[in-house]
């Protein structure tokens, strides 16, 4: 039997407003308001016991090559000083955008620094063409879809690596924010929690799946993916974001959202407590444009430390991290 446990979290109450009235009174009428809205995390729990074979592995980042549907794919792997081998540790998946790779995703995010500091191991992928793009829309689970490139990507860094199985986590930026939410949509239970930022993507399909714990960042100035949705984009078709997020904390059985103004123009949107622990949350950027808020600006360098996020963003990275890592899935033994 496998369920989804929701680790302990506080909530503190903000101020209410009005953010694009046309557009979040939709998500609300799908999802009420109240508030509750994370101050301090949990500690990330540690798994139990020691991998059956414990592996070395390559402290720092190191890129590795593995063969899926007749093609090479590579994906860079970033391990922490603190991995011995034999203590499961959890694992962030990181899928950049269109046109990118996982270089610049690891610069963009600096979620590599992160996990050195919250003991945890980081993957980024890197997709195919010309022009690299994830094919989240091919469900059908042909080998040549990325859905199924990505099972068979955790399946080789687990016999890889010592990792916590149940806490594995999905994270993409645009094009690799649709994959993420796509993946969210299969009825599986290879990751515990999604994080999406600028990535809206939902079809009817996605209704049938399990509850869900989402979250997803949006700029309200984003060109690129409208944050209202588009009939076309880059990637082809993507839903509001709002609404999105909206859907799928209703989907979840989650208590009436809420909203509150963060400095800067930004709102979030909570929608907790949720059936299974499954919350979704919400973040969207007054000043946002098509990036990865908080994210560092082109010409950093993969050792350029993180830098504080300007007046009107937020840090995503971290702000994902600490939904994420209160999420894992409870294998129980039969």
């Amino acid at each position: 039997m496998v369920s989804l446990v929701r680790r302990a979290r506080t909530h503190a109450s903000g101020p209410l407003l009005v953010l694009l009235a046309s557009v979040l009174t939709a998500s609300l009428v799908l999802a009420g308001t109240t508030m509750a809205r994370s101050d301090e995390p949990a500690a990330p729990p540690v798994a139990d016991g020691p991998c059956s074979t414990p592996a070395p592995g390559i402290i720092g980042t190191s890129q590795r090559t593995m063969t899926f549907g007749g093609a090479d794919r590579r994906y860079l792997v970033h391990v922490p000083a603190s991995y011995d081998g034999s203590r499961p540790l959890p694992v962030v998946v990181l899928f950049h955008g269109l046109g990118r790779d996982p270089e610049s995703m690891l610069r963009m995010t600096r979620m590599d620094q992160l996990a050195d500091t919250e003991d945890a191991v980081v993957v980024a992928p890197q997709a195919l063409g010309n022009v690299p793009a994830w094919r989240f829309r091919e469900v059908d689970g042909r080998d040549g879809a990325d859905l199924a490139f990505v099972d068979a990507l955790l399946d080789d860094v687990r016999s890889t690596t010592c990792t916590d199985e149940s806490r594995t986590y999905a994270v993409g930026f645009s094009n690799g924010g649709a994959l993420t939410m796509a993946l969210a949509c299969r009825d599986d239970d290879r990751f515990a929690a999604y994080a999406s930022v600028a990535g809206p993507y939902r079809t009817p399909e996605c209704a049938q799946a399990p509850a869900r714990p989402l979250i997803v960042f949006h700029g309200m100035k984003d060109k690129v993916v409208p944050l209202k949705g588009a009939a076309k984009t880059k990637i082809g078709r993507l839903p509001s974001a709002v609404l999105t997020a909206a859907r799928w904390a209703q989907q979840n059985g989650c208590l009436p959202g809420a909203r509150t103004k963060l400095p800067g123009g930004v709102v979030h949107l909570a929608y907790t407590p949720c059936a299974g622990g499954a919350d979704v949350e919400a973040y969207f950027l007054g000043a946002g444009k098509h990036r990865w808020p908080g994210g560092d600006a082109p010409g950093a360098t993969v050792d350029s430390p993180r830098t504080r996020p300007a007046k009107g963003d937020v840090d995503a990275t971290q702000l994902i991290w600490d939904f994420v890592r209160t999420h894992s899935i409870d294998q129980e033994k039969p």
